[in-house]
């Protein structure tokens, strides 16, 4: 997969809604944002410092919760937010079955 770039009104929205983005450095080492496949899932992702970014604000805003290994659960305060804040519906909204957050299977909350 090619790497992806984000627009500068992507990081405004994304800093928006809590995203440290702005205090990543200038030229990260590592990969900056690229699409990703899970190599256990099978299911792509956001890889790369964005990615970790949207990530921390996730679980800083309660989101996200670690479950167990590399597992999390979505919560339903967070459930909420990718619906008003990402315009994302998780897979158990959209076909009942339990949702999957970053290619990993989580618990219904």
């Amino acid at each position: 997969m090619e790497g992806a770039a984000l627009t500068r009104s992507g990081i405004e929205y994304l800093v928006g809604l809590g995203a440290p983005i702005k205090s990543m450095p200038a030229r990260p080492a590592g990969v900056f944002c690229k699409p990703c496949l899970d190599w256990s899932e099978r299911r792509p992702h956001l890889a790369g410092a964005v990615g970790a970014a949207i990530c921390t604000m996730c679980f800083e805003n309660g989101w996200l919760r670690r479950s167990s290994g590399r597992a999390v659960t979505l919560t339903p305060k967070g459930r909420l937010a990718l619906r008003r804040q990402l315009f994302v519906a998780t897979e158990v909204e959209a076909t009942g079955n339990r949702p999957k957050v970053d290619g990993l299977a989580s618990a219904a909350s």
